[in-house]
């Protein structure tokens, strides 16, 4: 039975806010923010990348969609399998930033809390294997594209069930940036901006505003993980009654 991916991610992010509520901070002030912005920069330019790898898959999978040529096929198939091989490859060598405790310190100098902030760091691996398990299953069905007009409707479905969770999942990565920095003061608050918000790719949205409270912030989130959920039963629902309609095709297939 083929499974959408996603899941794991979603997981993910519920162990994020069961740790937003248990946690409170209050920030203080010391001269090495730079050192934070710096170390989570890395972490979370590196997810921000593999997220527009995804973006891109999805484009190059779209255009095939809207205009069904053979050409647009083969570009299709060679990009989710590309990316497949490229996530696999970052999967099997992804390691976890480092935090000594001088660090652990400093987090908590700047009201940031490690348990959330480590949460952050293990992530990226996480969405790797969504992301993995989601092209793997947008590759079974481009590969039967020539199969027939049920699996091309099961296509269309999972292509526009992925953009939605992709919107979703980018604007909540937004609110995570966010959440971490957002009672920070005005100068701290620019340097965040200048050295992480302007090099993002996926994670940008010039409609987001930025707010300075976190409880704002988690309603967002949540608002983006519910949608997240919402669009995962509809894809998984879709793809099991699909798949129930090719048994019995195949059923009848073996009886006549």
């Amino acid at each position: 039975m083929i499974k959408s991916g996603r899941k794991n991610f979603c997981y993910c992010i519920a162990v994020f806010f069961a740790i937003c509520f248990v946690c409170g901070c209050q920030k203080t002030q010391s001269e090495d923010y730079q050192l934070i912005v710096d170390h989570f920069k890395e972490m979370v330019i590196q997810q921000d990348e593999d997220s527009a790898a995804f973006d891109q898959v999805l484009e190059t999978t779209g255009v095939y969609i809207k205009d069904s040529t053979e050409d647009h096929l083969k570009e299709a198939r060679e990009a989710v399998q590309k990316q497949i091989d490229a996530f696999s490859e970052e999967s099997e060598s992804y390691e976890v930033m480092e935090m000594d405790d001088d660090f652990l310190k400093l987090l908590d100098e700047y009201g940031i809390d490690a348990a959330e902030y480590k949460v952050v760091a293990e992530m990226g691996n996480v969405e790797l294997s969504s992301y993995i398990d989601s092209l793997t299953v947008l590759k079974y069905y481009l590969d039967a594209e020539t199969e027939g007009d049920l699996l091309r409707e099961t296509l269309e479905f999972i292509y526009e069930q992925d953009v939605a969770i992709q919107e979703y999942t980018r604007r909540f990565y937004f609110c995570q940036i966010n959440y971490f920095f957002a009672e920070w003061d005005e100068e701290l608050t620019a340097y965040v901006k200048d050295t992480i918000m302007t090099d993002l790719k996926s994670f940008w949205f010039d409609d987001m505003k930025w707010e300075t409270d976190k409880k704002t912030i988690e309603d967002k989130a949540m608002i983006y993980t519910n949608q997240i959920a919402e669009e995962l039963d509809k894809l998984m629902d879709d793809i099991g009654r699909h798949q129930e309609e090719l048994y019995q095709m195949e059923k009848e297939a073996v009886i006549e």
